[in-house]
């Protein structure tokens, strides 16, 4: 897979020779007059530099701006790229004198604007695959230092990116732009901090989550949607845009799409549009099917801003998606309340198996409502995400939600350590001067860094907490001044108890914690477990005959609603029912059926016998019965009903 590489300095203008060139080699910018580039990095077998290895279906995006002088004079400046083969060496175009590639757009002397290359590698070329790639720009010819300027130049690498398949993305869902009193809000280093830590557990994902960019009944775009989008363009991180979270009308699904791509379609990190299919009915409740005309509709549209990109449309119900469209669309689902995972993975195979022929389908993981039993999961997002992807045909996404506070539980927010502008180190020479100019002579090269420092008079707080409380600051990682005392203060969740602290590994009853920053620190807080008091009790018995004492097999014993069967010792049992007042009776054919009424204490197990009297004919007494009379009246009896 592609590295991600994210622009490399502050390089600011260069002069010098014939013409400039622009490459990037590794992390580094190279510039150098044309003549060199010429030299070291067409020639074949004796590359320079500059190679970038992709595979086919990547998609690259290499721009900067440039401004020329009016003064110069030549062909301007222009931006291009070459296709290499694993041996580092130019593909040979058979209709040209040249390699495989482009040389797009043009800048003249006198103007400015923007230099960009936005292309799928394809995977082979004249029968030859495709291994790198190498980006270029160059202004040409001038004699003047002065005449040339560069912004920093960007390059974006998007594993997959323009294919139908392959790629993997795990990630997250993000509305603090425009928050939900439901969302989680978080900066947006905390969005990039999640994405990469899910990718982390699958190597072949890539990061990539769902931004909602506005409110469908109030577009308000603004500024921070920009800065938002640009941060995630430079740090390795692409997203689906999505408008939510509000019902569509007035607006239609077409205007929507037009709004959000119009304004930020062009951000290299955008990979597609996605359509929440709940919300396109006038209420919450009105749910509208997607058409299979729709559907089409929707995606030409949306090929029109970039042929590569993708279209997710996200719903819980098969019957509410396009019945037969399936190529160019991700199909979503965000069902919740599962009882196990393994219930999870089955309504999934479901869906994926009802859009078979899409693009991928993926789902929307860690709702509150599941939390009972993901929490107990050693890697919530690890684990739910290796059974679907090992489990569910083309699954393609697995995104953690932001509802409520569950995806801070799996991904504990980070502040992260804060830097300062140390040095720039240039051909091995270090200056500290920020900003800093530099004009090169004929046939310089640069190789330019910037290095920088933690701050001084800080140190990291480090909060942890077992299953089973919360800590207040939360858990997470924390920059805190020098010699400041901060205090922490561990609450326990329902049906748990706080058990102590871990301080760097000692532990610590008092609670809150006041912890003294004079150095880095670790801080746990333990919950422990209570189980809840017993609510259940057990009863039990045998059943017999009064007259014999012989116990009864098949006998019935009731219990309210319950009913057991005595076995071949006459035994019967209700085992760990709710301790209350229950009537229980004992019956059988033959014998005259005998209640009991008992209250049950919690815990409690009650045995409870009984001897069930024969039911004797009409008229006669039982021989047990007559015999004891006998004995009163003295009377000798032979057999019962009849007499010699």
């Amino acid at each position: 897979m592609a590295e991600n590489l994210v622009p490399i300095s502050s390089w600011t203008e260069w002069g010098g020779g014939t013409g400039v060139y622009l490459w990037i080699e590794g992390s580094t910018l190279k510039l150098g007059p044309d003549y060199q580039h010429e030299r070291d990095i067409f020639a074949y077998g004796n590359r320079y530099g500059g190679v970038i290895p992709v595979n086919g279906g990547d998609r690259v995006v290499f721009s900067f701006n440039v401004r020329l002088d009016p003064s110069g004079s030549g062909d301007g400046a222009q931006i291009g790229y070459d296709y290499y083969d694993a041996n580092q060496r130019g593909i040979q175009d058979p209709n040209s004198p040249w390699f495989f590639g482009e040389n797009a757009g043009k800048i003249p002397w006198g103007g400015s604007g923007q230099l960009k290359i936005d292309k799928v590698v394809p995977a082979y070329l004249n029968g030859i695959a495709v291994k790198y790639i190498v980006p270029w720009a160059m202004a040409q010819p001038f004699t003047d230092p002065n005449f040339v300027y560069f912004t920093v130049p960007e390059l974006y690498i998007n594993p997959n990116g323009g294919d139908g398949g392959g790629a993997t993305y795990v990630g997250f869902r993000s509305n603090s732009i425009y928050p939900q009193s439901y969302a989680t809000v978080q900066p947006v280093a905390y969005w990039e901090y999640v994405a990469k830590t899910f990718a982390s557990y699958m190597p072949t994902a890539t990061p990539v989550g769902q931004e909602i960019i506005g409110k469908a009944g109030v577009i308000t775009f603004n500024q921070a949607v920009d800065d938002r989008l640009t941060y995630y363009d430079t740090h390795g991180i692409y997203v689906y845009l999505q408008v939510g979270d509000e019902p569509y009308p007035p607006y239609t699904v077409p205007q929507l799409m037009d709004l959000c791509l119009q304004k930020y379609g062009s951000h290299p990190c955008v990979l597609g549009w996605g359509i929440d299919v709940e919300l396109r009915g006038a209420t919450w409740t009105e749910y509208v099917p997607v058409t299979d005309a729709e559907a089409t509709a929707w995606l030409n549209q949306l090929r029109g801003y970039n042929p590569n990109f993708k279209l997710f449309l996200k719903h819980w119900d098969q019957g509410i998606m396009p019945p037969t469209v399936r190529v160019g669309i991700i199909f979503l689902d965000d069902s919740q309340g599962f009882t196990n995972l393994s219930g999870m993975v089955a309504e999934f195979q479901a869906w994926a198996n009802a859009f078979a022929g899409a693009d991928g389908v993926g789902f929307g993981v860690g709702y509150p409502d599941d939390r009972p039993w993901w929490s107990a999961l050693a890697n919530p997002p690890r684990d739910i995400a290796q059974a679907i992807f090992t489990n569910v045909p083309n699954a393609k996404w697995v995104y953690w939600v932001n509802v409520g506070d569950t995806v801070t539980e799996v991904f504990p927010p980070l502040l992260q350590q804060t830097y300062q502008f140390d040095h720039w180190t240039i051909n091995g020479v270090t200056y500290t001067q920020n900003p800093l100019s530099i004009v090169g002579s004929e046939g310089a090269v640069f190789d330019v860094e910037a290095a920088y420092m933690p701050k001084v008079g800080t140190h990291l707080l480090t909060i942890a907490a077992t299953q089973g409380g919360t800590t207040n600051p939360s858990v997470g990682i924390y920059e805190i001044p020098e010699g400041q005392v901060q205090q922490v203060r561990a609450t326990p969740d329902s049906g748990y108890r706080f058990l102590n602290w871990w301080l760097d590994g000692v532990g610590r009853t008092e609670n809150p914690i006041s912890v003294t920053m004079n150095a880095d620190h670790v801080l746990s807080a333990s919950f422990e477990y209570i189980p809840p008091p017993p609510t259940t009790a057990t009863i039990n018995g045998v059943v017999r005959d009064a007259r014999t004492g012989t116990v009864l097999v098949g006998a019935i014993v009731t219990c309210d609603g319950l009913a057991d069967v005595t076995e071949i010792n006459g035994s019967y049992a209700f085992i760990d029912i709710e301790a209350k007042t229950y009537t229980v009776t004992a019956s059988m054919g033959g014998y005259t059926s005998k209640s009991v009424t008992l209250t049950l204490s919690a815990n409690s197990i009650v045995t409870l016998d009984f001897d069930l009297v024969p039911v004797s004919p009409p008229g006669v007494l039982p021989l047990w019965g007559l015999g004891a009379l006998g004995v009163v009246l003295g009377i000798g009896m032979v057999s019962a009903g009849t007499s010699k």
